[in-house]
């Protein structure tokens, strides 16, 4: 996922910037989908509702059975970016 900028006119040129890395960003100005995420998938997270954390999956992931395959979550990001760093690192290598 990538952040939401503040201002409208740079979300058009992040999205065609990052449109092949395989990220996604997803608008939850509701918090339906934050909501689900700790309902789900983190209920260790102790935030009502998280807004900066990074969730790993497994490459046979669908959003039905995610729960099933996540190989790991942090928040904040900036404070576990080596252990994210660490699970990414272990998927290119086939771990």
């Amino acid at each position: 996922m990538f952040p939401r900028p503040q201002e409208w006119w740079a979300l058009p040129g992040m999205v065609d910037e990052f449109a092949d890395s395989g990220f996604v960003q997803y608008w939850d100005d509701e918090r339906h989908l934050s909501t689900d995420v700790r309902r789900r998938l983190v209920p260790e997270i102790e935030d009502e509702v998280p807004w900066d954390l990074f969730i790993l999956f497994g490459p046979d992931a669908t959003w039905t059975d995610a729960q099933e395959h996540v190989l790991g979550w942090g928040e904040p990001v900036i404070q576990r970016a080596d252990d994210l760093e660490a699970l990414l690192a272990a998927r290119s290598r086939g771990n």
